[in-house]
């Protein structure tokens, strides 16, 4: 996204990365850094940064392709890869690309489904080096849904970009995080019991 000054005084002029198209808004105080805040409530997805892409409510609403997986990588659907361990009433899911608007959909799918017969969900993030303000929301409302369960949404090896945005939404506190899903298994199994995992 590109912010220009507006024709009217204290407005802004935003232009979409993927389309050109733009859209007039009142000038506010924010953050230099962060406009996820100001652009989300106008239905435009992209990164939390002002560095990163962003694309128009218009743009955000067009089904994208699904084929980002570089050849001969591992996958299942069509942009992760997935583990079912029901001794531990866990899956944990591993995108295996950045978690950005494309692949939102697809995983907020497959969080859905995790949750239909598990309470507890692992984020494998060690491959996603990048995620946008779709992605995040994506999680946030996976976390909510666990919660009401019971449940619990841990996420592994997260990048430092993805800590960082954790940091600035002030969301670290939020998720729980661990160094490798082991770890996060290992805190779940149950007394007594056997490591059983189906994939």
């Amino acid at each position: 996204m590109t912010a220009v000054p507006g024709t009217e005084p204290r407005t802004l002029t935003l232009i979409c990365d993927e389309c050109g198209d733009t859209e007039n808004v009142l000038e506010v105080a924010h953050d230099d850094e962060i406009v996820w805040p100001r652009l989300g409530p106008l239905g435009w997805s992209g990164s939390p940064f002002t560095a990163g892409q962003h694309r128009c409510a218009s743009c955000s609403l067009i089904p994208p392709p699904y084929n980002r997986i570089p050849a001969g990588r591992p996958m299942r659907g069509a942009c992760y890869d997935v583990h079912e361990h029901d001794d531990f009433d866990t899956v944990v899911i591993t995108p295996l690309t950045d978690v950005d608007v494309e692949v939102s959909a697809v995983l907020r799918e497959a969080l859905e489904q995790a949750l239909e017969g598990h309470r507890h969900l692992v984020m494998d993030m060690h491959a996603a080096q990048i995620i946008d303000s779709t992605g995040l929301g994506m999680l946030v409302r996976a976390h909510q849904h666990a919660k009401q369960r019971g449940g619990t949404l841990t996420l592994v090896a997260p990048s430092r970009y993805v800590r960082t945005v954790l940091h600035t939404m002030r969301l670290e506190g939020v998720f729980g995080i661990a160094e490798n899903a082991g770890a996060v298994l290992d805190a779940l199994r149950p007394p007594g019991g056997e490591h059983r995992s189906t994939h």
